[in-house]
């Protein structure tokens, strides 16, 4: 699943970019980042916690143009 997109999605009651509550019908989505993979554990049946590039960091990497060489 590495590279999908993290999408938050929010019934009724949303936080807007500006950080205000909003009340709205339906549902409002919110792009979070890039899963990155998870931490993994000794036991299997422990819960795996998953890692996500956030949508700040890719927004950075995108407007500075850095791009890896190779």
């Amino acid at each position: 699943m590495s590279g999908s997109p993290v999408i938050l999605r929010t019934y009724f009651i949303h936080v807007t970019q500006e950080n205000e509550i909003t009340a709205t019908p339906g549902a409002a989505n919110k792009f979070i980042g890039v899963y990155s993979g998870r931490l993994h554990t000794q036991d299997p049946l422990e819960a795996q916690i998953g890692m996500v590039w956030s949508a700040t960091y890719i927004d950075e990497i995108i407007d500075g143009g850095l791009r890896e060489h190779g």
